[in-house]
Order: C-alpha cells, then structure tokens, then sequence
C-alpha cells in the first residue's frame, strides 16, 4: 500500500483474481466506512472511500495504463 498522490492510495496484490480483488476493496471500504475519525477531540467524522479495479494484464500492460484502467473504474 502506497500514497500514489494527494489523496489516492495504491494497494498492490499479488497473484490475485478479480473475484479476490473486490473482496479486498470492500474490506477496505467497509472498514473506512465503519472508522470514526477525531473521536479524541470530541468529533465524530465519518468518511467513504470509492475505489477502483484494474488487473495485469487484463486490464493493462504498464503502470500508467493499469492506474488510468483503476482510475477509470473508479468512475
């Protein structure tokens, strides 16, 4: 998992499927959807995340094509 830019964020699975990889991607969405932010300070932020699918080679054959088929998927 990395920062790609400001607010987008990379996870990279190895050896995965499509049927895997939307299972990870609600995980991720659930847990975030679920995680109270700035309880400490007496706040209760919620926040959604929407998040985006791409496959090597099904989707893409470089980096900058499989993050645009993410991106795009996204949408």
């Amino acid at each position: 998992v990395f920062r790609y830019g400001g607010d987008e964020f990379i996870v990279v699975i190895m050896n995965s499927d499509l049927d895997h990889a939307k299972k990870v991607a609600e995980r991720i969405r659930n847990c975030i959807e679920k995680w109270v932010f700035l309880k400490n300070a007496g706040l209760e932020i919620f926040l959604t995340v929407s998040i985006g699918i791409a496959l090597y080679p099904d989707h893409a054959k470089t980096k900058n094509e499989i993050i645009a088929a993410a991106d795009s998927a996204m949408y």
